[in-house]
């Protein structure tokens, strides 16, 4: 239950004195502060009187105005336009949400409202190809989304898709014998193939009278010739290797791999099946289904050659997916491919297979230049971006901290470069283009990681000395502190600005969290983090923690611990660690 859910409902207690009959979940947050911390917005009571809500809310106030002095929770009550704003008692939600953060630890602002088994397909790198920004930006946001799912109570199978054959794949192998033989390095080996990839491109659109070449070798592959499947399977686990060493770095794991090369025979007997049952039709040199009738134009299945496409495994992998009996199974690509998955779906539902299914899009991530491409080789690769990362932080890290031995410097470093990725990956709305700016994505300052894991380890310092020092007072999670000495209760009111605002942000944790997954943008998350981050920095400048009198200082520890855990729990639901010096 929210920590607001006991305020609503008496809110709504008091709307049935006034002869009104609402639900709890009517109320909302105003827009701005000032006007209050809880709305209620007079538009249904207004339908259903057949009045205007302006009018409304001011005879709705003169009602309530007189009942909020029973109240123990609400401290006061205004009108503004439509709507009806209370002002919530600081202390007592302070002692409600310390509580509860206290008991519910990295649990609180989570639910169990939603429980449905959901099948998540994300980070579907090709092989024999750079794994480059674009690529982190799906891998994770895809983390990201999975972490909000679960805080609702859902049974998440993370699962990644392989494609590890076809013609960009025959297109390396070519270049790799004709270009590269004997030059294969000792290391990273996954990136060089990149390489290999992207100088078959450019040599094919030199010399196009080579591509028979390379369909000579895809003809191979596909027919199982020992020496190209053998060079394949040694190529392919250098990329596998080389992904592996990446995800294990950003902390991201799946709980199941799938490879188009498992997949692509069953595919190719769904598209046989298709066939047969009239579904599908041969057109020119494709098998294609006509999907105009739905308005979704046309999908090509496969080659008249029987060379399969990206459709064609689709088909064979949407019914190995489905062998985990899940409630909804969602694939998560670029925007580009969202027509494409219309078509697909449709072709599977058409063929039979009733499992709901869903597509996530999101937008892209370009450079200041341009778009990337692999065939061109005009991408930034992820170990690139975060030795500059890593470069930058141990640069700050170094000048912050002069005294720390060289291995925590390093290794600081490197969890504030990894923190600083993901968060210049989901700090923008998926529906949103990134527009790569390193500087912007470095930055120590602004709405940035580093900005807001120094504001957390600022807290872990105060706490720190404040905790350590011997005194009356002892720091607990709760809006109401005991002396020592005297043993008795003291109570901290939370007069200051800053304070209340801080307060309310923690009170509404919770709604964040499930909004951000309704909506399925972890950026809200993002957001709430550097909000919180600013918020602390006012009060920070503004309110004393260590010299203040007792019962002061023991609420502020309250409130700055709390403080602290629920940035943490933000933060984790990001994939990002706090640290707690910087």
């Amino acid at each position: 239950m929210s920590v607001l859910d006991a305020t609503h409902k008496e809110l709504a207690q008091l709307f049935k004195k006034a002869g009104i009959k609402i639900s709890p979940d009517q109320f909302s947050t105003p827009p701005n502060q000032d006007m209050g911390d809880i709305a209620f917005p007079c538009f249904v009571v207004a339908k259903e009187q057949k009045k205007s809500a302006g009018v409304v809310a001011k005879e709705l106030y003169e009602k309530l105005k007189p009942l909020v002095g029973d109240s123990s929770s609400i401290s006061g009550v205004s009108v503004s336009g439509p709507y009806i704003n209370f002002t919530v008692e600081k202390a007592i939600l302070a002692e409600t949400v310390f509580k509860a953060v206290e008991k519910e630890g990295k649990k609180f602002g989570t639910t169990k409202n939603e429980k449905q088994k959901i099948i998540f397909e994300y980070s579907q790198p090709n092989t024999h190809k750079a794994f480059h920004i674009g690529h982190m930006r799906n891998a994770m946001l895809g983390a990201a989304l999975i972490n909000l799912y679960k805080s609702q109570g859902n049974k998440v199978a993370g699962v990644t898709y392989v494609n590890d054959v076809g013609t960009h794949v025959a297109k390396c192998l070519w270049a790799l014998e004709k270009f590269f033989a004997g030059r294969i390095p000792e290391d990273e080996k996954g990136r060089f193939l990149g390489n290999v990839y992207a100088h078959a491109a450019k040599m094919l659109e030199e010399h196009p009278e080579w591509k028979e070449q390379t369909q000579e070798v895809l003809r191979n592959l596909e027919s199982h010739e020992k020496e190209t499947e053998k060079l394949w399977k040694e190529t392919r686990q250098w990329s596998l290797d080389g992904f592996d060493k990446i995800y294990n770095e950003l902390g991201i794991e799946f709980d199941e791999s799938y490879y188009e090369s498992d997949v692509a025979q069953n595919g190719q007997k769904t598209v046989d099946d298709l066939l047969k049952k009239g579904i599908a039709k041969e057109s020119q040199d494709v098998i294609i289904m006509d999907l105009s009738e739905y308005k979704l134009d046309v999908l090509v299945i496969r080659k008249s050659d029987g060379t399969g496409l990206y459709s064609t495994s689709d088909l064979g992998l949407a019914q190995a997916k489905a062998k985990q009996k899940w409630d909804e199974s969602v694939v998560m690509t670029d925007m580009r491919q969202d027509l494409y998955f219309k078509q697909l779906h449709k072709t599977l539902e058409l063929y039979g297979f009733d499992k709901p299914m869903r597509h996530i899009g999101y937008e892209l991530v370009r450079l200041t230049t341009g778009s990337m491409s692999s065939r061109k080789g005009s991408v930034i690769l992820y170990e690139d971006f975060r030795d500059e990362v890593v470069e930058h932080a141990t640069k700050e890290t170094k000048e912050r901290h002069a005294d720390w031995s060289q291995e925590k410097i390093d290794q600081t470093a490197h969890a504030i470069a990894i923190a600083s990725i993901k968060f210049s990956m989901l700090k923008v709305k998926p529906s949103q283009i990134i527009t790569f700016d390193k500087e912007e994505a470095l930055s120590f300052t602004g709405f940035s990681a580093p900005y807001i894991l120094y504001t957390n380890a600022r807290i872990a310092s105060i706490l720190k000395k404040v905790t350590s020092t011997k005194g009356d007072v002892i720091p607990v999670q709760t809006g109401i502190h005991k002396d020592k000495k005297k043993d008795k209760k003291r109570e901290y009111d939370f007069n200051h600005p800053t304070e209340k605002k801080l307060i309310l942000m923690l009170a509404q944790y919770e709604e964040i969290l499930a909004k951000a997954r309704e909506d399925e943008d972890p950026s809200d998350m993002c957001r709430f983090t550097h909000d919180m981050a600013r918020e602390f920095s006012s009060f920070y400048e503004q309110c004393p923690v260590k010299d203040a009198d007792e019962s002061t200082k023991s609420g502020r520890i309250a409130l700055i611990t709390a403080i602290s855990q629920v940035m943490g729990n933000a933060l984790g639901i990001l994939g990002i660690q706090t640290l707690n010096e910087m």
